[in-house]
């Protein structure tokens, strides 16, 4: 059987640092960003769920955190990714303007 990656996006803050032209996105904004606490549970679920087999065919999670900036909500990518790692399935991605990342993040 075909195994794959479920792909799971998360919107960890809708607010952004920056002001660019092309973003659909406005700054200072916050909205599904705010349903953080709710998804959480559902993301765990997903995980025991590849974990135990009741996902035929899907064999890992490729967590993306996204927004308006992420990095604006740190804590929240920090605390999902604590949550997860110990399943060995978890893949983590970030689409980010770069900003506010650092080396030591």
């Amino acid at each position: 059987m075909l195994q794959m990656n479920a792909l799971v996006e998360i919107t960890v803050s809708d607010s952004c640092n920056k002001n660019c032209s092309y973003c659909f996105e406005k700054r200072g904004s916050c909205s599904s960003g705010d349903k953080f606490s709710e998804w959480k549970p559902l993301i765990l679920a997903a995980c025991e769920d590849v974990n135990s087999g009741k996902l035929p065919g899907v064999d890992g999670i490729a967590l993306t955190f996204w927004g308006g900036e992420p990095f604006i909500r740190y804590d929240r990518m920090l605390d999902l990714i604590d949550a997860t790692s110990k399943y060995g399935f978890i893949t983590y991605h970030v689409y980010t303007n770069g900003t506010l990342a650092s080396e030591t993040d």
